[in-house]
């Protein structure tokens, strides 16, 4: 097997950094509108306003830890808009190239596409719309593909559990992302392309292991959000 038919995940290939160069213009062009024309929405003008942080209650502990960090545990936060908007663009690039990494697309046009696809349509354009919440929600959908990546390109017992806590992170950071996980999965074992040849050649013995793993994880993930959901309504 070659470097390029593992295509790992750490490895930066002069493809992938023309798919880099494609995504960062499909995402600077979802930006540009949301920075220029987006006013201020309410939850960021009362998170501005207040200083609170207030994730944990809404089960996204792991989104509160991360402004408390990069604050340096302040009291309250800052606004610094649109500096949340250009922090998602670098997530929308490698999650772009991270969803033709799992499907072995080495076309210079999918990022862009995978892009549009991803953070492009209506329901996630506005959460790129909030100040606060867009860099958390980019993150969460970048941890959701690369547990999709572990699951789907790598299938080891070291790998599996990672993506497990990958998909824990993405759900303590943003739960409506999970989807970022088992939609790649589902559509690689029951619909492996011609670019899959490794998923295609194999038995179906191993697709059904690999659906098995993937109930695994959605099931662990399930009870990650029910705890995270428990945790917010005794926070309240």
């Amino acid at each position: 097997m070659t470097t390029s038919d593992r295509n790992p995940l750490f490895t930066i290939s002069d493809i992938d950094k023309r798919q880099l160069t494609a995504a960062a213009f499909a995402a600077i062009l979802i930006a540009i509108p949301i920075i220029l024309m987006v006013p201020m929405y309410l939850d960021d003008f009362l998170r501005a306003v207040t200083g609170s942080y207030k994730w944990s209650k809404d089960g996204r502990p792991l989104a509160e830890f991360i402004y408390r960090s990069m604050g340096f545990d302040s009291a309250s936060l800052s606004l610094t808009s649109p500096l949340g908007m250009l922090l998602c663009i670098p997530g929308i690039c490698f999650s772009s190239v991270l969803l033709c990494k799992i499907f072995r697309n080495q076309k210079i046009w999918a990022a862009a596409l995978a892009a549009i696809f991803l953070f492009g349509q209506p329901y996630f354009l506005a959460n790129l719309s909030f100040s606060f919440d867009s860099p958390m929600m980019v993150l969460a959908i970048f941890f959701s593909l690369c547990s999709a990546y572990l699951i789907v390109c790598v299938r080891r017992r070291k790998a599996f559990l990672a993506s497990i806590f990958l998909q824990v992170c993405s759900l303590s950071l943003y739960q409506a992302a999970n989807s970022a996980m088992w939609i790649p999965v589902l559509l690689a074992a029951i619909f492996p392309t011609v670019s899959n040849k490794k998923l295609q050649e194999e038995s179906p013995l191993s697709i059904a292991l690999l659906l098995h793993r993937h109930c695994i994880c959605c099931t662990t993930c399930a009870c990650t959000v029910f705890l995270l959901r428990r945790h917010s309504i005794e926070k309240a």
